[in-house]
């Protein structure tokens, strides 16, 4: 995987699991160690796989970091326990110095920076060896790398972007640190203002449409013609309509076979726009200002 270092930030190579997550390269601790981690926006916690418990196969058939094996990690000894929607990390904290990429890339935290040492992983969990987390909304714990990479002066634009290829078309992702890659979409950038007082990158979507028809359309499970399917349209603001064609909700294997792309969620009226959405517009997560940018996706 190459890292590419430009005036506009740090792009990382993703590589595509299933259309489901995008894993890319860290380093942790000196000397460094690698590993493949899971970039999620839903959290500001980062974990990695660390001193497995024997009885979590989940874990021991990760990558680990040896806390032993740098000379700057600090076990604080305090336990904490990461629920997710599908699955659950425990183990105690450390913290030790990352870097976004390889350790040679520059965009790193000091040696300061809290990371959970997993060391039992239950659940339906990403196979990455951990995850770091990229949530608008850093917590008190302060987990997430780019607290500290966002203050340093190297780091022109605190916005992260997010580029992703359709697994069926083998194409990998992209994630962009301090910037965007305008090679990555055509078009203008429309910007949507986030809800400040939530701890997600949650935006209000003023109206969801299937073409002329309301949401209430039913669309059937089993139809996988795609030419027999409508447009979804999602209205995030005045004029600002993105359109989600069938090949951008269903995904199509042959004419009888097929799978949504989109999932309803537990939270009521919340709609969770997950790698299909990405998949269709390159998104930057602009912290700064407090907004999302979308545009066309290339």
């Amino acid at each position: 995987m190459r890292v590419k270092h430009t005036r506009s930030g740090l792009r990382i190579p993703l590589l595509n699991a299933n259309d489901a997550f995008f894993y890319g390269p860290i380093t942790i601790g000196n000397p460094p160690q690698t590993f493949l981690m899971d970039f999620d926006t839903g959290s500001d916690l980062t974990w990695v796989s660390c001193r497995c418990k024997a009885n979590s196969p989940q874990c021991l058939r990760r990558n680990q970091f040896f806390c032993e094996g740098s000379y700057t990690c600090r076990d604080t000894s305090k336990f904490y326990e990461i629920v997710y929607g599908s699955g659950s990390v425990d183990g105690n904290w450390m913290a030790d110095k990352i870097c976004i990429g390889p350790s040679f890339s520059g965009f790193c935290t000091d040696s300061s920076q809290k990371f959970l040492c997993g060391r039992s992983v239950n659940g339906d969990l990403a196979d990455s060896d951990g995850t770091v987390g990229l949530a608008y909304n850093f917590g008190t714990l302060g987990a997430s790398p780019l607290r500290f990479i966002f203050a340093e002066p190297y780091c022109k634009h605190k916005m992260f972007s997010i580029w992703m290829g359709k697994s069926m078309e083998h194409r990998g992702g992209e994630l962009t640190i301090c910037g965007a890659n305008p090679s990555r979409y055509t078009g203008p950038i429309y910007w949507v203002p986030i809800l400040r007082d939530d701890p997600f990158w949650t935006i209000r979507v003023h109206r969801v449409a299937i073409d002329e028809f309301t949401i209430r359309k039913f669309i059937p499970d089993e139809e996988c013609d795609p030419d027999r399917l409508p447009n979804i349209v999602f209205t995030l603001g005045p004029g600002l309509n993105f359109i989600f064609r069938p090949r951008d909700y269903k995904a199509f294997y042959n004419p009888t076979q097929c799978s949504w792309l989109m999932f309803g969620t537990r939270h009521g009226n919340r709609w969770s726009f997950g790698t299909s959405f990405i998949e269709r517009f390159y998104t930057i997560f602009d912290f700064k200002h407090a907004r999302l940018g979308f545009a066309e996706s290339i």
